[in-house]
């Protein structure tokens, strides 16, 4: 009896220890559990150059402390010539760097364009390291695909497509001028000509272009798609017989895909189109001959042609009245309207129904109905004669521009302008030199001392200046 107590007493004292020892460990504080690290996608996939991915690094739990992931960069894409990260890889390392209670990070992938590869690549991600209470995950590896990049078109080559063209003066809808391209492009670019035109033709005046030049280079927009170009040349209808001349465009330069190809000049003629008249041409001493023949006036029944350079400006009697010299001599036509000649202009003109008349006791040609003539040159001069006063009065020089030196003003006081007829006088002789009032220098002041006076021998003998450049002291 006395045994069978003792084995019940050490009995419910073993179970009571033990349940006191399981009671103890049950209110202690339970250790930290680690979280485990891996990516929240495992494939990626970047189809453009410039374009990028996020790749998301995940924990299973809050972040218990502050930690840092290592992620290393493996594969046959180079770092820095296909891609780059954001945070940068060290070493082929990537740094993440988490705060307690973060669940996830993320850094970049940045594809770049690398013109020598553009078959598909991979970058492996793979969790490599991390600190103490982190675990790595099942999923620590993702992959980002670079994939195949297609063919870029190949660039094009512009052209012209003539080396020479003949061309008429005048087309009322102009020439097209084609450059062809040796493939298609995907973008618009811009090719730019550059225009020579020899001394005497401008841009302009001569000829034009549509689109329209500045400062002699044509910019030309090359739209996707297509094969060629044009520009359109206008060559002018000028009127006069100046001759046929070239012009030459050059490819200057292109942008972006579009570049110069073998052929980058083109020279064109522009064939003169206004033919020298067949008529016969008189010179100007045989037309004022004709005034001894006829005793001072005559009708002109047929065609009668001269042809020299108009000298005169605004100082003559009115817009009607123009003088006219060739080698030969000089003469004043006045035109039954407003003439619209200008000084330089050499013309070629049909006297045909005008008069010849004696005329403010100067030869002259009165009612002249070919207002225009046949512009042949523009910017002519006719080189004045250096006479005496004594050969002025002579009269040999009647209607010619002529220059007397070594003279002076006789009524110049500071005072008096050249409007209205003035005595010019030398130290044996003199003349009468008039500026009509709607001359542009008439308000200006006669000059003192001694001067040369260029002028045309116009109304009654009297010299006719055109400007103050006549007038040198």
């Amino acid at each position: 009896m006395k045994t069978q107590f003792l084995k019940s007493f050490f009995y419910a004292v073993a179970i009571g220890a033990t349940l006191f020892g399981c009671s103890k460990d049950n209110d202690q504080e339970p250790g930290p559990v680690a979280v485990s690290v891996e990516f929240l996608n495992t494939t990626h996939n970047i189809a453009e150059v410039g374009d990028s991915v996020q790749v998301v690094v995940a924990l299973s739990a809050d972040a218990p402390t502050d930690g840092t992931v290592f992620v290393k960069l493996f594969g046959d894409a180079v770092y820095g010539e296909d891609f780059f990260t954001k945070p940068a890889a060290v070493n082929g390392v990537v740094r993440m760097d988490f705060q307690a209670v973060m669940r996830t990070n993320i850094f970049t992938v940045h594809r770049l364009k690398n013109d020598n590869k553009r078959n598909e690549s991979t970058i492996t991600l793979t969790v490599a390291n991390v600190s103490q209470g982190y675990l790595i995950g099942s999923k620590a590896t993702s992959n980002v695909k670079l994939l195949e990049l297609p063919e870029e078109p190949a660039g094009a080559r512009i052209n012209f497509e003539d080396v020479f063209l003949h061309l008429s003066e005048y087309e009322e809808n102009g020439y097209a001028v084609n450059l062809k391209l040796t493939n298609p492009l995907t973008e618009k670019e811009t090719v730019t000509l550059v225009i020579d035109a020899p001394n005497g033709r401008n841009y302009g005046t001569h000829f034009t272009t549509v689109p329209v030049a500045v400062q002699n280079k044509i910019e030309i927009e090359v739209l996707p798609g297509a094969s060629a170009v044009q520009f359109t040349i206008f060559p002018a209808d000028d009127a006069l017989v100046l001759g046929t001349y070239d012009i030459t465009f050059s490819i200057d330069a292109t942008t972006g895909r579009l570049e110069k190809g073998e052929i980058l000049q083109l020279a064109v003629r522009v064939e003169e189109n206004d033919k020298e008249p067949i008529n016969e041409v008189h010179s100007i001493a045989e037309l004022r001959n004709y005034f001894d023949e006829f005793d001072g006036q005559f009708w002109m029944s047929t065609d009668y042609f001269i042809e020299g350079v108009i000298t005169s400006g605004e100082n003559v009697l009115d817009n009607r009245t123009v003088y006219i010299q060739d080698e030969t001599g000089g003469i004043m036509l006045r035109f039954s309207v407003r003439n619209f000649l200008k000084t330089g202009d050499r013309v070629r003109i049909n006297l045909i129904n005008a008069t010849g008349n004696i005329y403010n006791g100067q030869k002259g040609m009165i009612d002249v109905h070919d207002m225009l003539g046949q512009v042949l040159q523009h910017n002519q001069t006719m080189a004045p004669k250096v006479i005496t006063f004594e050969q002025l009065h002579t009269g040999n020089y009647a209607g010619m521009r002529v220059t007397v030196t070594g003279a002076t003003f006789r009524e110049a006081d500071g005072v008096r302008m050249f409007e209205g007829s003035w005595g010019l006088i030398s130290e044996t002789s003199g003349a009468i030199v008039t500026t009509y009032s709607h001359a542009y220098f008439s308000s200006h002041l006669l000059p003192r001392g001694t001067v040369s006076v260029t002028g045309i021998v116009g109304d009654w003998g009297r010299i006719l200046p055109q400007g103050l450049q006549d007038i040198l002291r």
